[in-house]
């Protein structure tokens, strides 16, 4: 169903506020300690995206390798299988 464009605000400082709050966008920048588990790891930064989310952001970022230690440091064949299959 085609969307009906919105009314025009009445006054100046209306149509500069409704296009200010049309072009907003909150983001949420999430942060923690990694413990060596995968699954502990995962369920936490799943609470706290949720957090974020309902606290108003809709594009959140995460640490990359969350789910992990950071383990890019050195290069050991055992951490290959940390690897998710696709869509992972």
């Amino acid at each position: 169903m085609p969307r009906r464009p919105a009314k025009k605000p009445a006054t100046k400082a209306a149509q500069k506020a409704a296009q200010k709050a049309a072009t907003t966008v909150r983001i949420g920048l999430v942060q923690g300690a990694m413990s060596a588990e995968p699954a502990t790891n995962l369920k936490r930064y799943l609470a706290l995206t949720q957090q974020a989310a309902d606290q108003g952001a809709q594009i959140i970022c995460l640490p990359e390798l969350f789910r992990s230690l950071y383990f890019c440091q050195t290069q050991d064949d055992r951490h290959f299988a940390l690897a998710e299959p696709i869509p992972g």
